[in-house]
C-alpha cells in the first residue's frame, strides 16, 4: 500500500471541506425510476444533480448578515450565513453563465445579467437582465436586449438602470478567426417600465459606477492624455479629474466603500491600487507592493473589497494570499494564505470580523483576526467534470474533474475524494475495474519533491485507488516536461487482469501495477507496446470477450489488436476526420465511433473547423458500416451503449444528449438543460439511469420516474 504525502495545509483544508460536506442538509433522495427503453425514453427527466456548478460572479455578504449570494452556471446561489453548511437556495435564471450580479441599495433585490443566445461566431444575439427578490426567490422583472451588455448600474433609488451595450460593427471584422468587432454605447432606462431615457453625457464610453445620490449614475472615462475623469451621466456635468491613470479603466478591478464615498481601482498591470474620494475626486492614497519572497517580482491584484465600515481594504493577489490594508495610513496590517487563485472575489461580514472569499467552485469562510480558515463550502469538482463511471453494482458513481469523487447514487451524497500524493491535478478519464474493487483516473499533476526530480512541469499519471478504502494502490507515470504527451484513456480487460492505455498504446498487468510503488511508461515494464502509426492514441475499449482491444488515434484511424499477443489485427481509417469516442456493444457484434469531418485545410493556421458530426456503427465481423446516427450540431464528445445493447447515448458539444434505438438507428430521446458541452455519458448497469458530465460543472442523473 502506498503512503500519501499530503502537505499539512492540504490536510487541514481537506478536513475542513469534508466536515462541511458531512454537515450539509440532506438532499431529496433519488425518486423511484424505471428501466429506460425506446418506448418510454420520451419521459426521461433529470432526477438528481451532483455538484453546484461553477461560480462566475463576485460573492456578496448581505449587510443584515443573513446571506452569502453568488452567481454561477446554474443560476443564483443564496446561502444561509447563519447556517452555511445547509443546502443553499437556487434561483434558476435559465442561463448557462451569469456574467454580472449586483445587489440593490436596500439589498432586497439581486440583479443579474447574462447572454441568452450565443452564435458560433461568439456574437451575443440577446442579453437578459433579471431582478429577483432575495427573501422570496421570486423574479420580479426581466429585461431582454438584442445585444451583448455589461457594466449594469442601478441608481440608489432603483428607479433608473444604465448599462453598456456592445453592438455589432457590421463594417469591419477582426483577426484571422473572423470574430466580429463591436461599438460600445451607453443606455439608460426606467427600471420599472423599461422605457429608454435620455441623458446628457456624450463623452467616451468607459465605466459606469453608482452614486450615493438617489437618482444619479456616474461615468468614468480617460482623456486622450491619460487623465481619468468623473462625469454625471444624467446631466453631463464634469465632476472631477482623478489624475493620470495607467491602463484601461473598463477592465480595472474596482470597488466602492459601503457608504459610497470612496472608490478604489487597480491600475496598469494590477500592481498598484488608487484610492479616491468620489465626491471631490481627491486622491486619498496608493497601495503598491512587490512579492515578499519572490525576488521582488511585482504581484498583481485579482480582487479586493472594502470592509463594511470602510476603514480597511482586503486584497487578493497572485501569490495566493489575502492582505488587509488600513485606509488611514495605507499600510498592510496582516496577510493570510488561501489555497486557490482562479476567479477570486471577497466580501466582509457586517461586523468586519469575518470574510467570505470565492473561487470558481467553492466559498471559503475566514476569521479576520487570526487569518484562520473556518469553513470551505463546496460540492463537486474544483474543475468541470469530464468523466463519469458507474460502479458495477450500480450503487456508486465516480466522476473526475479537478478531483476524483465517489458519490452515493440514492442520496446524492459525496462519499469520498480520491487523492493523489501531490494533492491535486487535472483528471481526464475514469475507469472502474470489473469487480468494482479498483478505480483508475488519468490526468496531469505537478510533481513534488522527490517525484520525477521535482521538475517544474506537468507530468501525466494514471492513479489507481482501492475503491472501498480510498487508498492509493498504484501509479503509472507518463511523459512530462515541455512538449510532453499526456497519458490517454485507460480501460480494464473484462477479467480485470490487464489495463490498456491509449497513449502511449500499452498493455499492463494490473497485478504488476499493484505490487509496484509506481511504474514508468518508458522503462519497458508493460506487457505489450502497441504501435499506432506514430500517432497519439486517444480512446480505448475492449471487446466483450477480452480478446481484442481497440484504440483510436489522432489521425482519424481505429486500430484493433490481439489483446493476448499484441499483434495488430486490422484498421479502420476515416480519412479527413477526427474520432472523439469509441465503444463496443455489450454482445460484441457492433462497434461504434463518434466522428467529425475536418473542413479546415491541413496547411491552415486557424483552429480546425468541423462538420458532419455523426456516430458510425460497424458490424464487427464484416467491417461494414451498418448505420450512421445523425442529428447533433457539434462534435460528439462521448458515446455509450446501454448494458442490454438496445440503446446508445451520445453527448455533444452543443449541450445535447441524444438517445438512439440501436435496432432502427432512430433518435428516440433528447436530453438538454443548457448549451454547455457534455463531456461524458454513461448508463447504469440496470439501465435505469444515464449520467452526463457537463461543462457547467455538474454531473446529472437522468431517468424515467415510476408512474
Amino acid at each position: 500500500m502506498m503512503v500519501m504525502k499530503l502537505s499539512a495545509l492540504f490536510v487541514l483544508l481537506l478536513s475542513i471541506r469534508l466536515s462541511a460536506v458531512e454537515a450539509q442538509a440532506t438532499k431529496p433522495p433519488l425518486p423511484p425510476h424505471d428501466v429506460i427503453t425506446a418506448e418510454n425514453v420520451s419521459d426521461i427527466v433529470p432526477l438528481m444533480r451532483l455538484g453546484r456548478g461553477r461560480f462566475s460572479t463576485p460573492v456578496y455578504w448581505t449587510k443584515d448578515g443573513n446571506n452569502f449570494i453568488v452567481g454561477g452556471t446554474l443560476g443564483i446561489w443564496v446561502y444561509d450565513a447563519q447556517n452555511p453548511t445547509a443546502e443553499p437556495r437556487l434561483f434558476d435564471t435559465h442561463s448557462t453563465n451569469i456574467e454580472e450580479l449586483h445587489l440593490s441599495s436596500d439589498e432586497k433585490l439581486v440583479i443579474v445579467s447574462f447572454c441568452n443566445h450565443m452564435s458560433e461566431q461568439y456574437v451575443c444575439g440577446e442579453s437578459v437582465i433579471q431582478f429577483w427578490e432575495i427573501k422570496t426567490g421570486i423574479m420580479t422583472n426581466e429585461i431582454k436586449i438584442d445585444s451583448r451588455i455589461g457594466n449594469i448600474t442601478l441608481s440608489a433609488d432603483q428607479s433608473k438602470l444604465a448599462y453598456i451595450a456592445s453592438e455589432l460593427d457590421l463594417s469591419a471584422t477582426s483577426d484571422q478567426y473572423k470574430y466580429p468587432k463591436y461599438i460600445e454605447k451607453i443606455y439608460l432606462m426606467d427600471a420599472a417600465s423599461h422605457e429608454e431615457l435620455p441623458f446628457a453625457y456624450k463623452g467616451k464610453v468607459s465605466r459606469l459606477i453608482p452614486s450615493v445620490k438617489p437618482d444619479e449614475i456616474l461615468e468614468m472615462a480617460k482623456t486622450e492624455d491619460g487623465v481619468l475623469q468623473l462625469w454625471n451621466l444624467m446631466t453631463g456635468k464634469h465632476i472631477a479629474d482623478l489624475g493620470d491613470f495607467k491602463g484601461d479603466i473598463r477592465y480595472a478591478i474596482l470597488d466602492i466603500s459601503p457608504d459610497g464615498k470612496v472608490m478604489a481601482a487597480s491600475e496598469g498591470d494590477g500592481t498598484n491600487v488608487r484610492v479616491w474620494d468620489i465626491e471631490t475626486g481627491q486622491a486619498l492614497g496608493n497601495i503598491q507592493w512587490t512579492a515578499p519572497t519572490n525576488n521582488d517580482i511585482p504581484v498583481s491584484v485579482n480582487a479586493f473589497a472594502f470592509s463594511q465600515d470602510g476603514s480597511k481594504l482586503a486584497i487578493s493577489e497572485d501569490l495566493d494570499r489575502v492582505e488587509i490594508w488600513s485606509m488611514s495610513n495605507f499600510k498592510p496590517e496582516k496577510a493570510f494564505t488561501k489555497d486557490y487563485s482562479w476567479r477570486p472575489s471577497i466580501d466582509w461580514s457586517p461586523n468586519n470580523q469575518q470574510m467570505i472569499t470565492a473561487d470558481d467552485y467553492s466559498l471559503h469562510l475566514w476569521d479576520i483576526d487570526g487569518g484562520a480558515l473556518r469553513l470551505v463550502l463546496d460540492e463537486g469538482h474544483r474543475q468541470e467534470p469530464t468523466s463519469v463511471a458507474f460502479s458495477p453494482d450500480g450503487i456508486h458513481l465516480v466522476s473526475g474533474g479537478g478531483s476524483v469523487i465517489l458519490w452515493d447514487i440514492q442520496s446524492g451524497k459525496e462519499l469520498r475524494i480520491f487523492q493523489s500524493p501531490t494533492g491535486g491535478g487535472y483528471t481526464s478519464a475514469i475507469a472502474y475495474s470489473p469487480d468494482g474493487q479498483l478505480i483508475t483516473a488519468t490526468g496531469e499533476f505537478t510533481p513534488g519533491d522527490g517525484e520525477d526530480g521535482g521538475c517544474e512541469c506537468d507530468v501525466s499519471v494514471l492513479n489507481m485507488w482501492n475503491a472501498v478504502t480510498g487508498d492509493l494502490a498504484g501509479r503509472i507515470f507518463g511523459w512530462g516536461g515541455q512538449g510532453g504527451n499526456e497519458l490517454g484513456e485507460a480501460a480494464f480487460s473484462p477479467d480485470g487482469k490487464y489495463i490498456t492505455i491509449a497513449n502511449p498504446p500499452t498493455v499492463w498487468s494490473t497485478e504488476h501495477i499493484l505490487k509496484s510503488d509506481h511504474v514508468d511508461v518508458d522503462k519497458g515494464e508493460e506487457i505489450h507496446k502497441l504501435f499506432v502509426d506514430y500517432e497519439q492514441g486517444k480512446k480505448v475499449d475492449y471487446s466483450v470477450d477480452g480478446k481484442t482491444v481497440a484504440i483510436s488515434n489522432t489521425n482519424g484511424a481505429i486500430q484493433f489488436w490481439d489483446a493476448t499477443t499484441g499483434i495488430k489485427q486490422k484498421s479502420l481509417n476515416l480519412g479527413n476526420g477526427s474520432i472523439w469516442d469509441i465503444a463496443y456493444s455489450p454482445d460484441g457484434r457492433l462497434f461504434a465511433a463518434s466522428t467529425s469531418h475536418i473542413k479546415t485545410p491541413e496547411a491552415s493556421e486557424t483552429p480546425p473547423e468541423y462538420d458532419n458530426h455523426i456516430v458510425k456503427i460497424w458490424n464487427v465481423k464484416t467491417d461494414q458500416v451498418v448505420m450512421e446516427l445523425n442529428g447533433q450540431l457539434q462534435a460528439i464528445s462521448a458515446i455509450a451503449f446501454s448494458p442490454d445493447g438496445k440503446l446508445l447515448v451520445s453527448g455533444s458539444d452543443d449541450g445535447s444528449t441524444r438517445i438512439w434505438d440501436v435496432a432502427t438507428g432512430k433518435q428516440v430521446g433528447l436530453l438538454q438543460v443548457n448549451d454547455q458541452v457534455i463531456w461524458d455519458v454513461a448508463f447504469s448497469p440496470d439501465v435505469k439511469l444515464i449520467a452526463t458530465a457537463s461543462r457547467d460543472g455538474t454531473v446529472r442523473l437522468w431517468g424515467v420516474p415510476t408512474n
